[in-house]
């Protein structure tokens, strides 16, 4: 029997087409991470519950509801399971009519009113005082816990109640007002994102202390400062040092009562060694101290006024140190 060319190629594209479509319906999706086993705890129920939703979503009613029981695990449950398991399943198939009336069964065992009048109480009380993405991360949790849709009137309302007056009255005032959950959420995070965006620009990002470098030379280190070479001068009585520790002429005679400086001398004065306390001491210069220094130009005064050549030959270094430069005690 021959073959009719239009006809056949009907059926081939007909079959084509159904190829096509078993291919998009059997092709694998991405893999969801396996929920946790859930072993009777009441308090866990509630998130336990919204994450096995979630994980059977698209599945048929029988296969969903096997799903869900493979999930309930622990002594505390198990021979509830078997028991329940017996009671509602016959002949293959589940005796629920629908996935959510499986659900309501579940309820009435596990589901605890405390923690649904607790996540109540805790929502109503929440207030968005922080970031506006961590009261919202707790609010959708509150939610969950308390058994409320997102969009329910009484979830809404609350938002508006505890988010941010400032925010809710530029919505309100801008008109638009949202309907939905997600809608308020979306509107009220870019509320908060351009408040923060305001308060980087007016006051400055907050200042990071950076830690100090340490800054390597790119040489070898200098090599430490030589001693320089004291200057001296001299007179027709010898060298005369400079101070600083080095040994001095103990034969100079003092301008006030004539004694060698290796003398006590009758004028007192700690120009003469023995009159110090101690052996070892450096110049010191009675103008640069502060309770000297009047004494010290009245001294100057004087010896100008009594003397005046003299004065000036020391000054110029022809004679020995005057008194007013005096070794420090």
């Amino acid at each position: 029997m021959g073959s009719n060319p239009p006809e056949t190629s009907a059926m081939e594209a007909f079959f084509e087409k159904i190829l096509r479509r078993l291919e998009r319906t059997s092709a694998p999706g991405p893999k969801l991470k396996d929920p946790e086993t859930f072993n009777g705890t009441k308090s866990r129920y509630s998130p336990w519950k919204f994450v096995l939703q979630q994980y059977v979503a698209g599945l048929d009613k029988d296969r969903a509801i096997s799903v869900v029981l493979s999930y309930i695990q622990g002594e505390r449950v198990d021979i509830w399971k078997e028991a329940f398991s017996r009671s509602n399943y016959e002949n293959g198939a589940w005796k629920f009519d629908t996935l959510n009336a499986f659900w309501k069964a579940l309820d009435t065992v596990f589901d605890d009113p405390n923690v649904k009048h607790t996540a109540q109480a805790k929502l109503e009380s929440l207030k968005m005082k922080g970031s506006a993405q961590e009261f919202f991360t707790e609010f959708e949790q509150l939610v969950t816990l308390a058994n409320y849709d997102l969009d329910n009137e009484f979830v809404l309302n609350i938002l508006q109640r505890n988010a941010r007056e400032d925010f809710v009255r530029n919505i309100y005032a801008r008109g638009n007002i949202p309907t939905t959950f997600a809608a308020w959420k979306t509107r009220l995070l870019g509320l908060d994102k351009y408040r923060n965006m305001f308060n980087v620009i007016r006051h400055g990002p907050s200042r990071i202390p950076t830690a100090p470098t340490t800054q390597r030379p790119n040489s070898a280190p200098n090599p430490p400062p030589q001693p320089q070479p004291i200057p001296v001068r001299r007179d027709g009585t010898g060298i005369i040092y400079g101070g600083r520790g080095q040994p001095m002429d103990l034969d100079r005679k003092c301008i006030k009562c004539s004694a060698p400086k290796r003398e006590k001398g009758s004028c007192g004065d700690a120009w003469h060694i023995p009159n110090r306390s101690s052996p070892n001491t450096q110049y010191r210069r009675r103008w640069e101290e502060a309770e000297e220094s009047k004494g010290f130009f009245e001294e100057v005064r004087r010896f100008v006024k009594e003397d005046p050549e003299l004065f000036l030959q020391q000054v110029q270094g022809s004679t020995p140190e005057p008194s007013f430069v005096e070794d420090s005690t």
